[in-house]
């Protein structure tokens, strides 16, 4: 029974294999987007069925309708804040305009460069339940040792100080490169290389 159980574990694990993917992006807009996301954190939905203004404008980017899972919308619509105001045509985002953070990854797969799996500031991190197209996504804002990293989260659960309770919502995250979230394995990361 020993076995069977360690069998299972080690399989799970690897039911994705961990790789990265690197997109070029220019540094300014890669800088600006990440001012967008910082300046996302705290917004909580009002009910919790994914409903805030904000949120509907993260969803409106990517043509999605209002009450659908945002963090794959959220990080597009980062970008193309960011690239609104820089005056940067929408075609040079790096990411796929979607709110499907596995479709994400499936093109960054078929678009960009294999590169070693190492975490760095802006990479986003996305799990994906087994069987499914769906998941998660996060960028990446600081990296710790032994593959922890911090997060801006998109669509996450978190205690709100200025509401007093758990909300769902935009918070920083802990997370390892590594580690399951959930039910979802880790599918692997976007990195970004600029010129």
């Amino acid at each position: 029974m020993r076995v069977i159980i360690l069998a299972f574990f080690f399989l799970s694990s690897i039911s994705f294999a961990q790789t990265n993917y690197t997109l070029h992006c220019s540094k300014k807009l890669l800088e600006a987007s990440k001012d967008s996301a910082l300046l996302q954190l705290g917004i909580v939905e009002k009910t919790g069925k994914n409903d805030a203004p904000e949120i509907e404008k993260y969803l409106k980017s990517t043509f999605t309708a209002k009450g659908n899972p945002y963090c794959a919308a959220a990080v597009y619509w980062c970008f193309f804040s960011a690239a609104i105001e820089l005056k940067i045509p929408i075609a040079q985002i790096p990411i796929k305009r979607t709110a499907l953070a596995n479709a994400m990854f499936n093109d960054a797969a078929k678009r960009g460069a294999k590169a070693k799996y190492i975490p760095s500031e802006h990479s986003l991190i996305v799990w994906k339940y087994p069987n499914s197209c769906f998941g998660h996504i996060e960028r990446i804002v600081s990296v710790g040792k032994a593959g922890w990293v911090e997060t801006i989260a998109f669509n996450v659960s978190a205690f709100s100080n200025e509401h007093g309770k758990e909300m769902q919502g935009v918070f920083l995250k802990k997370r390892n490169i590594y580690h399951a979230l959930g039910k979802m394995r880790i599918r692997g990361m976007i990195s970004f290389a600029w010129a």
